[in-house]
């Protein structure tokens, strides 16, 4: 499964309740109002153990965490490969 896969795996679990993700790759997950930032608050605990990382403080922002392009990015920064 690729990396980009298994981020939309853990959006559609955490922020979709499990139904299947229908966002483009770009698109926020709060201006669309599919999250929350309690609920984004749970996404990053997701990706932290599904992909056993620790999200720095300065590293939370919309940029790295508010669309599935901007968290594969992320986390291709953070040296997670597929």
């Amino acid at each position: 499964m690729s990396l980009q896969s298994r981020v939309i795996r853990i959006v559609e679990e955490g922020l979709c309740a499990g139904e299947p993700f229908s966002l483009e790759l770009t698109d926020s997950f709060l201006e669309s109002g599919l999250a929350n930032s309690l609920k984004l608050m749970a996404l990053l605990e997701a990706l932290e153990r599904e992909f056993q990382i620790a999200v720095e403080p300065g590293e939370f922002s919309p940029e790295n965490l508010d669309s599935v392009a901007g968290i594969t990015r992320y986390l291709v920064g953070k040296g997670v490969s597929d």
